[in-house]
């Protein structure tokens, strides 16, 4: 480069830009901890964090009755006395499953089968233990600071960061409730929400496969439902990068998530019975369901809860996920990384939605993932785009 093209350069005609990127950047680690610390220390009531602790808490041996009031013990102790109430005897519909299984310990021991199959978070949650002694502040410790390694991360993944981080926050923190509220609540979602959106950006910048099988592995360990985006994106990545030979170890990566899945899942119960009590029959010993769901009950549900599909927020995602696959196939007349990441995601917002109709905050846990890949999925081919009177260069991995 030039003399006379150097003074053009805009790190060269603003020296003062690239630390104040450099700035912006370690500013938002910071708040992304800081904001982590915070949801640990104000936790959220939520059911969940009550089977949870109990698995913490279990070992060989123990009575149920003293595993169950060890549980509810620090579920009390953590969230206080104000917020422990309602997580008893919520006046919704499920009322009377939370009674039963807090009157029957034996009851809440029966339900731990649908919450064990995640073992990597029980297991970070009895690490997390052995420094909160306290069963649940462990298990939203570890929510916490999966929260806050996402969040970290995810501008790193691109080449313009601060645009990435400009974007992130926005989605973040607006919206009824906030995505950081959700992510937040002591439960695997927040790390199986890190694997997954490190596996799929890990695999779309063409990290080694091991790597990317890693993660997908972790992802699926932390919570199997992870598997409805990862199977068929690493599926459909093999089929983009058929012609530089990684193909055949993607799809490695892809059957051995499928493989874990079912296994885990079948740890839980039979099949039937696991999607059964999804629609919250309220059998406090879901092991003593012996029937499937029928087409009756199954639509009565869709209809009951069909509307949080169509909210403006997962509304919104799923056609900015739409679109973007669309544009990027009509723009190249191929199927690219971009469109990839962005159909699938949408995709995982319907089956996940189809498979598992109730859920807690109106099924965005289960979004969440789609929702960061979808703006990945942005972010992704913005950066395919020139901006105007800026050269590529170590600005343009800045801005």
């Amino acid at each position: 480069m030039t003399d006379s093209d150097n003074s053009l350069h805009p790190v060269a005609r603003k020296p003062w830009l690239a630390p104040l990127c450099t700035a912006l950047l370690v500013l938002h680690v910071m708040v992304a901890w800081a904001l982590a610390l915070h949801s640990w220390r104000n936790p959220i009531a939520n059911w969940d964090m009550i089977p949870y602790a109990a698995l913490v808490r279990a070992e060989a041996g123990i009575p149920a009755a003293d595993l169950s009031r060890a549980a509810y013990s620090d579920v009390r102790d953590y969230v206080g006395p104000e917020k422990y109430p309602p997580l008893i005897d919520d006046p919704g519909a499920d009322r009377s499953y939370r009674l039963a299984v807090h009157r029957d310990p034996a009851a809440l021991v029966d339900n731990l089968k649908f919450y064990a199959v995640k073992p990597l978070y029980i297991f970070l949650s009895r690490l997390a233990f052995k420094v909160t002694h306290n069963s649940a502040s462990a298990a939203a410790l570890v929510s916490a600071i999966a929260a806050a390694l996402l969040v970290s991360m995810v501008p790193f993944f691109f080449r313009r960061r601060i645009v990435a981080l400009a974007a992130l926050w926005p989605v973040l923190l607006l919206g009824d409730p906030p995505l950081m509220l959700i992510a937040r609540v002591a439960t695997p979602d927040s790390l199986a929400l890190l694997f997954v959106v490190a596996c799929a950006l890990a695999c779309i910048r063409n990290v080694h496969w091991l790597v990317v099988l890693a993660l997908a592995i972790l992802a699926v360990l932390s919570r199997p439902d992870a598997a409805i985006l990862l199977v068929p994106f690493l599926a459909c990545m093999a089929w983009v990068r058929r012609a530089d030979g990684s193909a055949p170890w993607l799809l490695a990566c892809s059957a051995a998530a499928f493989a874990l899945f079912f296994y885990l899942g079948k740890l839980a119960l039979p099949w039937p019975t696991l999607f059964w009590h999804t629609f919250y029959a309220r059998e406090p010993f879901p092991s003593a369901i012996s029937h499937v769901v029928t087409l009756q009950e199954y639509l009565a549900v869709i209809r009951r809860t069909g509307h949080a599909l169509v909210a403006p927020r997962p509304l919104l995602f799923f056609c900015a996920g739409l679109g973007l696959a669309l544009a990027g196939l009509w723009r190249t007349r191929r199927i690219s990384d971009c469109v990839v990441l962005a159909a699938v995601a949408a995709g995982n917002m319907v089956v996940h939605f189809v498979i598992f109709p109730i859920d807690e905050y109106g099924h965005e846990r289960m979004f969440l993932g789609s929702y960061i890949l979808i703006l990945a999925a942005a972010l992704l081919t913005l950066e395919k785009r020139k901006i105007p009177g800026l050269p590529a260069g170590s600005l343009e991995r800045s801005l």
